[in-house]
C-alpha cells in the first residue's frame, strides 16, 4: 500500500492533542521516505545506515519538541519540510541549533522582529502568556533558519550566537568587515521573510524556492 502523505499531518495533529501513540506512527509513517529522500540526494555524505537512521530518528523528534503550531494543511508539504531538516542536519547545520534555542530562550528580540515591543516593568518572563508567546516566536525562528539558505543561514549563526566580529566572519569569507555587515543585513531581512512566510504557512512556496536555488547551483 503506498504511503499517504496526507497521513503525516494527521498523526501530527493526534500528538499534538496528546495522542502519545501518534508520534510513533508518525516516525513510522514518514522514516522510510525521508531516508529514502535524504540517499538519493545526500549519498557522499551519510554515514553507516544504522547511525543515519538514529540522526533521523533523533532529529525529527528534537523538531517536532519546538515546531511552531503552524497548520501545515499539505501532508507533502510537511514531509519535505522534515526531509529538508533531516538534510540539514546531516549537512553539519544542525550542530548549531541547540545553541540557538538557547540563545532564543535568553533573547526577547532578534534582529529584524518588530513584533515584539520592549517589555514592559510589570510583565514578567515567568507568566505564562509571556512565555507562550515567546516560545512560539522562537519557534518560528528556529523554522525560518532551517528554511534559509546556507550562506544567510552560517553568517546569521557566526554573528549571533558564536559572537563572531564582522571582521572575524569577513576573513573567514575572503571579504571586508563592512561587505560582511552587508551580507549579514540581507540575511537577517531574508531570515524575516522566511518567518513571515512560515507564520502565514506559506511553506510549499519556501521549499520551492529552496529547491530551485539548490538547482541552479
Amino acid at each position: 500500500m503506498r504511503e499517504n502523505p496526507q497521513d503525516t499531518s494527521e498523526y501530527l495533529r493526534r500528538w499534538r492533542e496528546g495522542d502519545q501513540e501518534a508520534l510513533d506512527a508518525l516516525l513510522g509513517h514518514v522514516m522510510p521516505w525521508i531516508e529514502q529522500r535524504v540517499r538519493r540526494r545526500l549519498g557522499q555524505q551519510l554515514r553507516a545506515r544504522e547511525e543515519t537512521q538514529d540522526l533521523v530518528q533523533q532529529t525529527l523528534i528534537d523538531f517536532l519538541q519546538y515546531a511552531p503550531r503552524v497548520v501545515i494543511e499539505d501532508g507533502q508539504h510537511l514531509r519535505a519540510l522534515l526531509g529538508r531538516i533531516v538534510e540539514n542536519a546531516i549537512r553539519g547545520r544542525h550542530d548549531h541549533h541547540s545553541a540557538q534555542l538557547r540563545a532564543m530562550g535568553r533573547e526577547e528580540r532578534w534582529p529584524g522582529d518588530s513584533r515584539h515591543e520592549p517589555q514592559r516593568p510589570q510583565e514578567s518572563r515567568d507568566r505564562p502568556s509571556f512565555a507562550a508567546q515567546f516560545d512560539e516566536q522562537a519557534a518560528l525562528v528556529h523554522l525560518g533558519l532551517e528554511l534559509l539558505d546556507d550562506e544567510s543561514h552560517d553568517i546569521i549563526s557566526r554573528r549571533l550566537w558564536s559572537k563572531e566580529s564582522f571582521e572575524q566572519i569577513g576573513a573567514a569569507l575572503s571579504i571586508s568587515a563592512d561587505a560582511c555587515r552587508m551580507r549579514f543585513h540581507r540575511a537577517v531581512a531574508r531570515l524575516s521573510g522566511c518567518v513571515d512566510k512560515v507564520r502565514r504557512g506559506e511553506i510549499g512556496q519556501l521549499l520551492a524556492d529552496e529547491d530551485e536555488q539548490e538547482e541552479e547551483a
